[in-house]
């Protein structure tokens, strides 16, 4: 399995960017369920839930970069604009639900 997944990198390594961009939306969505746990957490990992904001702008960079230079044909680039699409709302999301 990793021989593959290793092989695909070097065909394709900006590929890696569309998937460290839906990494980014896996942490906002853990992120946003420790801000919202109903029993206390320690304060890093509050302050690290609170970065999420930050970490999905920075996957819908990703994304964008991603649909820019790699995205070649209709399944990749189907992936990158939902990755683009998903960041880019939970961002939106994020500041809209600052105080």
């Amino acid at each position: 399995m990793t021989d593959i997944a290793h092989s695909e990198v070097r065909r394709h390594p900006l590929h890696v960017m569309v998937w460290c961009s839906w990494a980014c939306v896996a942490w906002f969505i853990l992120g946003w369920g420790i801000l919202k746990a109903p029993f206390g957490v320690p304060s890093f990992l509050e302050i690290g839930a609170l970065l999420s904001g930050a970490v999905v702008g920075l996957g819908g960079l990703l994304a964008l970069g991603f649909l820019i230079f790699a995205a070649r044909d209709r399944s990749t680039l189907s992936n990158g604009i939902a990755s683009f699409v998903a960041n880019t709302g939970l961002f939106v999301f994020f500041v809209k639900s600052l105080p």
